[in-house]
């Protein structure tokens, strides 16, 4: 009888063993799922991080390098001469911590179509931290002069560029990072005159190494990759513009990839192979669509991959 008692408690206690070995198990397990949940969060926040870090978004501003030998011969740097016009379109101000922007009530404002904007009216610039200004440059480019561009010199020697245009047009003016140029050292507005060309005007950035670059504004839309063709070492992207474009960029276009243009993704660089049929792409050209189809997009600046 004591045997039998002496069994039945050994067999008692295993099982209870076997329970605490169990529940155990269940909290370990418990407390990893807790780890790997807490893992899962970190990195959709990272993720969200990541995002953020892209609010700015891309300006659409390109750049063009100028060398000295024809910087010399074909550019003048003027001083003055535009102040008259800034002054009709808008006024540059700083209320409490905040960037302003007012229009003003002009025969030059008249002609701006789309106006989405009123006359003497305050608007903040956004983006923008008044503790990180050097100085503030407004300037124009091209042949005509149309909704001029605000540019922002930081302390940190970059630029931020505010498209006038788009702001006029919505009633936002928004500062966005002019991307690949830095250690800038001053801004200035130029003529330029072309043998054979005629002229036109240009906003040039002179970096701290002397360094030049022309400032232009570009147009940026966003497409639909449909192919992806290489031929002798050449890379050409065939894309067809959403509909939610202007109309003038919708269809199917295509380009040229070269080593001067920026490939990004969230803010990073990538490589040529990670462009695929079906992704969506924001580009960015300050040059022409030349009329043939489908219509081949000229001076691509940028070409953002917004998914991967």
């Amino acid at each position: 009888m004591k045997n039998k008692n002496l069994i039945f408690i050994i067999i008692l206690l295993l099982l209870l063993l076997s329970l605490m070995l169990i529940i155990l198990t269940g909290c370990n397990n418990n407390e990893q799922d807790i780890k790997d949940n807490n893992i899962n969060t970190n990195l959709i926040s990272n993720e969200e991080k990541i995002d953020d870090k892209n609010d700015e978004d891309y300006g659409n501003f390109g750049l063009r390098k100028i060398d000295k030998e024809s910087f010399d011969s074909e550019y003048t740097i003027v001083h003055g001469e535009y102040d008259t016009i800034f002054k009709e379109w808008f006024v540059i101000g700083q209320e409490n911590n905040d960037l302003t922007i007012t229009i003003i009530e002009s025969d030059a404002n008249k002609y701006l179509s789309e106006k989405a904007v009123n006359y003497n009216e305050k608007y903040i610039i956004k983006n923008i931290d008044l503790n990180d200004i050097e100085s503030v440059f407004c300037g124009v480019e091209g042949q005509d002069i149309y909704y001029p561009s605000v540019f922002i010199l930081q302390k940190d020697g970059t630029v931020k560029g505010v498209d006038t245009e788009y702001g006029y047009k919505t009633g936002e003016f928004i500062a966005k990072r002019i991307y690949e140029l830095d250690q800038v050292e001053k801004i200035e507005q130029a003529d330029v005159f072309l043998v054979n060309d005629g002229g036109y005007i240009a906003v040039v950035a002179t970096t701290k190494d002397g360094e030049m670059y022309e400032i232009r504004k570009g147009q940026t839309f966003k497409a639909i990759i449909e192919e992806v063709r290489e031929y002798k070492g050449k890379t050409t992207i065939l894309v067809d513009g959403l509909d939610d474009n202007d109309i003038n960029y919708r269809g199917e276009f295509d380009f040229s990839i070269n080593n001067e243009m920026e490939l990004l993704w969230k803010g990073n660089n990538i490589e040529v192979s990670d462009f695929k049929v079906g992704q969506n792409v924001l580009i960015t050209f300050i040059g022409e669509v030349m009329e043939r189809y489908p219509g081949e997009i000229t001076g691509v600046t940028r070409v953002v991959l917004l998914d991967k």
